[in-house]
Order: structure tokens, then C-alpha cells, then sequence
């Protein structure tokens, strides 16, 4: 449950997370919802799918396309995930590398080429294994940096629970979007559907997705606590700024 959501748990993650609450309130929150949804809807679906898996020696979603359905299928199924992991992978390169170059001297440009040579190679070389290596060495990493940061508060009598009132409601667009958006992603990534594939039986997928539930509320509320906390509501930086005042009240 932990590698399936600290999979998506990055800079790109966190900065959305941050601008969203800082700007609507509790808001954002359907974005977790709507991940939860998708979620349990593989819960619940786990163990048609592992004997599938099984039966025709399947590894990845283009695999279960392909083999179910047509060869065509297959394909598109390939393309569109492809295309999302593009966009994501993009997305964390333009993050990391604007924090990198925030931090140091670097440019963005090669800040974000430096991200990319130190972490395509262990993808490549080290296969699934790293990357729940990795899974978890990142949330270990993240965790401690919230605990830091919640620590750094000092005066409990000043911490906010309640967003700041100049935040503005979702339009009837925002919250379809937002309940169907991460919903979607979630039956498309291929991350998800490998840990499908890799898991050792249902009880074990089920309880993982238990999980991933559960870490994708507290996650985001924890997030939502940090931007109500440190940020102002015009923050155009929300990542940098959080870093910057909690260095600055450490």
C-alpha cells in the first residue's frame, strides 16, 4: 500500500497539493477521494485480475489488454499510458529541477538533466525492486521532512485547522474534474497494474489498497496543514516557500 502511493508521492505531487489547498480550502480533497474510488474499485477487482495474470503469464496493463481484448487494444492501451508517464515524468524533471536550481546555482535546465541522469539509471539497472527500494527510502525520507516541519510550529496555540477564508469554492467543473481525474489515472497507471501483477496473493492486494486509501487521505490532510500554516494565499511557489519557512523557523 505504501510503494502503490509513494509511487505518486513526489515534488510534483506535493507543489499540486500545496497550491490547491492553499487556494480552495478543503477543496482538493475530492482529488483524494477520487483516488480512493480507484483504489477500491482494483480491490475489488484484485482477484479476477491476478487470475488472469496468471493464466496467460501477464506482467503489465498492456499485457491484460492485449490478451482479453485484441492486439489493437493493446496498443492504445500502451500509447495512453505511455503518454500519462510522459506528462508525469516531465512534470517531476520541471519540479525537481526548479527546487534544484532554487536551492543552488544550477540552472534549471541542467538541474533537471541532473535528475534525469541519477535516476534513469537505477530504474533501468535495478528493475522493480529498486524502484520499491527507492518507494520507500522517499517516503522515509518525506515523513521525516513533515514531522520536521510540524515540529518547527513551536506555539501549538497559533496552528491553524481550518483553511484561511480567502480561499475560493470549486465551480461544478472543478469538482467533476476532480472526481473523475484521479480516478482515471489510477485505472491507467501502469504503476498500479505492475504491483498488480507483482503482488503475491488477494489478501495481500486488497490490504494494499486498504492502505493506499487510508495514506491517500492522511497525505493530503498533511499537506493541507502545511499550506494553512506557512504559506500566504498569493504564494506563486508554494514548494519553495514551505522549504524557506520552515528553514527559516527551524
Amino acid at each position: 500500500g505504501l510503494s502503490i502511493l509513494v509511487g505518486w508521492l513526489d515534488t510534483g505531487y506535493i507543489s499540486f497539493y500545496l497550491y490547491e489547498f492553499n487556494a480552495y480550502g478543503f477543496y482538493p480533497l475530492l482529488y483524494a477521494f477520487s483516488g480512493i474510488l480507484g483504489f477500491l474499485t482494483f480491490a475489488l477487482l484484485g482477484k479476477k485480475l491476478i487470475q488472469k495474470s496468471k493464466e496467460h503469464d501477464m506482467f503489465t496493463m498492456a499485457d491484460y489488454f492485449y490478451n482479453l481484448f485484441s492486439f489493437r487494444t493493446g496498443v492504445i492501451i500502451s500509447f495512453a499510458n505511455l503518454l500519462l508517464m510522459f506528462l508525469w515524468v516531465t512534470m517531476l524533471f520541471l519540479v525537481g529541477g526548479k527546487l534544484l536550481s532554487s536551492t543552488t546555482d544550477i540552472s534549471l535546465n541542467t538541474a533537471s538533466f541532473l535528475i534525469l541522469v541519477f535516476a534513469l539509471p537505477y530504474i533501468l539497472l535495478g528493475g522493480f525492486r529498486a524502484v520499491l527500494g527507492t518507494d520507500v527510502l522517499q517516503a522515509s525520507l518525506i515523513i521525516i521532512c513533515f514531522l520536521l516541519l510540524f515540529f518547527s510550529i513551536g506555539d501549538l496555540n497559533n496552528i491553524n485547522l481550518l483553511p484561511p477564508k480567502t480561499v475560493s469554492a470549486f465551480n461544478l467543473e472543478q469538482v467533476l474534474f476532480a472526481l473523475f481525474s484521479i480516478f482515471s489515472w489510477v485505472l491507467l497507471s501502469g504503476d498500479v497494474w505492475q504491483r498488480i501483477h507483482a503482488v503475491k496473493n488477494v489478501n495481500h492486494l486488497r490490504g494494499g489498497f486498504v492502505i493506499a486509501s487510508i495514506l491517500n487521505i492522511l497525505f493530503p490532510l498533511s499537506i493541507a496543514f502545511l499550506a494553512w500554516n506557512y504559506l500566504t494565499p498569493s504564494s506563486p511557489d508554494p514548494l519553495f516557500d514551505l522549504l524557506n519557512e520552515g528553514l527559516a523557523t527551524s
